[in-house]
């Protein structure tokens, strides 16, 4: 036998009106967000940099701000190489601002000083002041027929960067040498002292410099060789 279905028509008929006004309600809130002009770009904010043009964003003014594309703004910033990263900031309801975040200069390149190395071991233009007393790098490691690449992080040059990091208020660094993937050599401002590391153990061995220059006298000493463990060979 088969069971009847019961419906009840009042019920049916709450749920009904319900989600009527549920789609209502999607619609209005939608019309709101997209089809008015309440939110359609009126001011646009670069912030931290004068790298990017305004002008360049032109497409997005009275654009509906929950719509606006950023991929034309991707595709100009890999081409500006001191560029690390943006974030874009909806300031409701019409105003977007656009946070550019610079590389940061930790050392200048020995060869050509209008270049600059950063913390993640990206070369980039220099624009700032070559008087700040930063550190000279030197990569003996890259083919020189290619040129520098810039804009591009070198997994080399950062280990590099990162031992630079680790010793730079323990020694007064003048020159960084980078030797191969993780031979880095220093040569303090000075101009007497050689300090070797490998920068795949540059924690440990920044420890192990900081310890020694306690009892070491830098301006008298030829050259420190860290990797070798605790058994440092120091030659006066």
């Amino acid at each position: 036998m088969f069971k009847k279905f019961f419906i009840d028509f009042p019920l049916f008929k709450k749920i009904s009106r319900i989600i009527t006004v549920i789609l209502f309600a999607g619609i209005v809130i939608i019309y709101i967000f997209i089809g008015s002009n309440l939110f359609l770009v009126k001011e646009i904010e670069i912030l931290n940099s004068d790298l990017i043009d305004k002008d360049d964003l032109w497409g997005w003014k009275d654009k509906n701000i929950f719509l606006v594309r950023v991929d034309s703004l991707m595709d100009k910033i890999k081409e500006i190489p001191e560029i690390n990263y943006i974030v874009i900031k909806k300031e409701l309801p019409n105003k977007l601002m656009v946070e550019v975040h610079e590389y940061i200069p930790s050392a200048l390149l020995k060869e050509n000083i209008k270049f600059a190395v950063s913390k993640e071991g990206v070369i980039f233009p220099f624009r700032g002041d070559a008087n700040k007393n930063y550190p000279l790098l030197i990569y003996e490691k890259r083919n020189k027929k290619e040129g520098f690449q810039l804009g591009k992080p070198s997994r080399e040059l950062e280990k590099a960067m990162k031992t630079y990091l680790a010793i730079k208020d323990i020694v007064p660094v003048g020159v960084i040498n980078v030797k191969t993937d993780t031979e880095v050599f220093f040569l303090l401002k000075n101009l007497r002292t050689e300090i070797r590391m490998d920068s795949e153990e540059y924690e440990k061995e920044a420890h192990y410099l900081a310890v020694l220059m306690e009892q070491l006298p830098s301006k008298n000493v030829e050259y420190i060789d860290l990797r070798f463990g605790e058994d440092i060979p120091v030659k006066p």
